[in-house]
């Protein structure tokens, strides 16, 4: 047993799973996953609005106004309040889902805006906020998957040869 003290009496009854060497890769399959989710989580939230901005109708809206949001920490965001025209000639507000320090878009700007043929009332604008959250999940997301990979191969102790 090379000298180490050892509740089992035969090495080879040590599961090598419980070894401590093991933690690295261990360490690199967690990466992996919380990085993949984290992708996908971007993805996800990518491709969530592009489905709906499919299948809905393309107008043009108006920033009317602002909804304020106070944060614990004293920090305050804005989310956008906009209106558009629907096909029938009917006016619809809304305030945007996300938010944002400073807002988005300053009051009276046309954005883009995409609402549901089968219901007026759904609507999303084309969102620069979404759109770079995403793309930093997607970012985050791959650098950690990478991250793991390499340490799950390279991860070995490199034992080098020093002759004195």
């Amino acid at each position: 047993m090379n000298g180490r003290t050892s509740l089992f009496t035969d090495e080879s009854e040590y599961p090598s799973r419980y070894k401590f060497t093991n933690y690295k890769k261990i360490i690199a399959v967690a990466l992996m996953a919380f990085g993949f989710l984290w992708f996908v989580s971007g993805l996800s939230i990518f491709a969530k609005d592009k489905l709906f901005m499919s299948n809905a109708v393309e107008t043009k809206g108006t920033v009317i106004g602002y909804r304020e949001h106070c944060r614990l920490h004293g920090n305050t965001s804005y989310s956008i309040q906009y209106s558009y025209l629907d096909e029938n000639g009917g006016e619809h507000v809304h305030f945007g889902a996300s938010a944002s320090y400073p807002p988005e878009y300053p009051i009276g700007t046309e954005i883009k805006v995409y609402y549901s043929k089968k219901d007026f009332n759904k609507a999303i604008y084309e969102s620069r906020t979404v759109a770079v959250l995403a793309l930093v999940f997607c970012i985050v997301g791959f650098a950690l998957v990478v991250a793991g990979f390499a340490l799950y191969l390279f991860g070995k102790k490199v034992r080098r040869n020093v002759c004195f």
